[in-house]
């Protein structure tokens, strides 16, 4: 779960490491840091420390000082300017100086600034920590293949269990029957047509056992929550959009042409087409099967094979495979729960000020409030050439914009202003933003810089959708 100080806790454990390097006796005496507000520590070096301590950091001027470090940060801030004022070792009413450091993600710019002149500055640069081609992270390789790791492990232990299951239920004399150095090998037949076969007539043992084994092995997607399945269906083109747009092709599919079961649609969809394959691949969805349509397969199936006679298809072992209709007991459904309880908090850190409270969620009314409110704080408007903030009465009209629409930009901040009669000038612009010139207007080669979206609170329009759907009042 993101939260809003993760940009500040990387930045000042850097600093922090840097400090410990050039002196490792340094003790930390204070540490206040967050959206605007400061880090500071108190580190006196000896004479033989100030070196080690401007060497670490890459300038060329070896401090013998008291430091006092400051950060300003925002949520999207990705660099990081730190300002250092340093006084003379042992003289604290002597001469000022002032390191800025620019922090990036591949290089720190710095400069040594006295008073009335620049005493030195610098750039190091360094390589990203992103693959160069594709410009993702490092870590992401290793990410994918520990997820794999897991995926598999997983798989490994929800099929020994189906195995147990069946030995102790009389299909298979041994659990080594599924290894792969005993597959089925009935001439001329293939597990999807065994599982077309399980709807018409008796199973033998070990053929019904190879159906369930081969419907939980490959028990196809399932959406991990309403919310994601619902995010997919808006988003057409991500890759959970075409999942469930292949989903809903084999639905509809069954229902035009009113297969019995996933394995007969697809079976019958290959020999007429004249293709090899049961499963799609990379980044092909044509064959994608649901969770719920094979669970409701091996559910029929057991309907059939008890209809037909056989004595291995009892309640008892449909109970254990598909559990109780709640699609999470059974083997057939088991998979790790979603975080919560102790888990979910054990992964959250605690607040920098409130020691014994832990961090606020990004999504949360409270933090949504607090950028915005920060973001206001910040934004200036420059008239007849000043540049100053909101004041209070514009404040108050801006305030509840967000919460009225998914998005503010500068241009309806703008509008509501005027509407407003405020400013009093109306050729106000916003600082920060790049107007275009007078020539490149004439040429329409730039668009709008008030089009950008000033701020937005998805959190709060979500819970409003909610509470609006169940024609509440918020």
């Amino acid at each position: 779960m993101d939260t809003i100080h993760s940009d500040a806790d990387r930045t000042v454990e850097v600093t922090r490491r840097k400090i410990a390097e050039a002196a490792p006796e340094t003790k930390l005496i204070r540490s206040v840091y967050g959206i605007g507000d400061e880090y500071t520590t108190q580190y006196p070096p000896t004479k033989s420390e100030g070196p080690a301590f401007g060497r670490a950091f890459g300038f060329g001027h070896r401090p013998e000082a008291d430091l006092i470090v400051a950060t300003a940060l925002t949520p999207e801030s990705y660099n990081t300017n730190i300002i250092l004022s340093l006084c003379p070792y042992g003289n604290h009413g002597g001469d000022m100086y002032t390191l800025g450091l620019d922090v990036g993600i591949a290089s720190v710019g710095w400069a040594l600034l006295a008073e009335d002149h620049i005493i030195d500055l610098g750039v190091r640069a360094f390589d990203k920590a992103e693959t160069a081609k594709e410009g993702e992270s490092l870590n992401l390789a290793r990410r994918m293949a520990r997820l794999a790791r897991r995926r598999l492990y997983r798989r490994a232990w929800r099929l020994k269990k189906l195995a147990r299951a069946l030995k102790r239920h009389g299909l298979v004399a041994d659990t080594r029957f599924f290894s792969p150095e005993n597959p089925y090998a009935e001439k001329g037949k293939n597990l999807w047509q065994l599982r077309v076969e399980g709807l018409d007539r008796r199973l033998a043992p070990e053929e019904w056992a190879r159906v369930i084994y081969h419907i939980v092995k490959h028990r196809g997607f399932h959406w991990l929550s309403k919310a994601e399945e619902k995010a997919a269906e808006s988003d057409s083109k991500s890759e959970g959009g075409k999942i469930k747009q292949g989903l809903t092709r084999m639905c509809e599919l069954m229902e035009e042409k009113d297969y019995r079961s996933p394995a007969e649609a697809l079976l019958r969809e290959i020999e007429q087409n004249n293709l090899t394959a049961f499963h799609n691949k990379r980044g092909e969805y044509t064959k994608a099967l649901s969770r719920v349509l094979l669970g409701e397969e091996l559910k029929e199936l057991f309907a059939a094979q008890r209809q037909h006679g056989n004595p291995h298809a009892d309640a008892a072992l449909e109970v254990e495979i598909l559990g109780r209709g709640d699609k999470k007991s059974g083997i057939f459904w088991q998979q790790k729960p979603a975080l919560s309880g102790e888990d979910l908090l054990n992964m959250l850190g605690k607040c920098t000020f409130e020691k014994g409270e832990f961090r606020a969620p990004k999504a949360s009314f409270t933090v949504e409030r607090h950028v915005w409110l920060t973001r206001l704080n910040n934004l200036r408007i420059v008239v007849d050439g000043k540049v100053r903030p909101l004041n209070a009465t514009e404040r108050e009209i801006a305030l509840p914009l967000p919460y009225q629409a998914r998005e503010l930009t500068y241009h309806q901040l703008r509008r509501a202003l005027l509407n407003a009669g405020l400013p009093e000038k109306e050729g106000f612009i916003f600082a920060g933003l790049s107007y275009p010139s007078e020539r490149q207007k004439q040429e329409g080669v730039v668009k709008d810089p008030e089009a950008m979206t000033l701020m937005k609170l998805p959190a709060w329009h979500a819970l409003r959708k909610q509470l609006e759907s169940a024609g509440l009042e918020y």
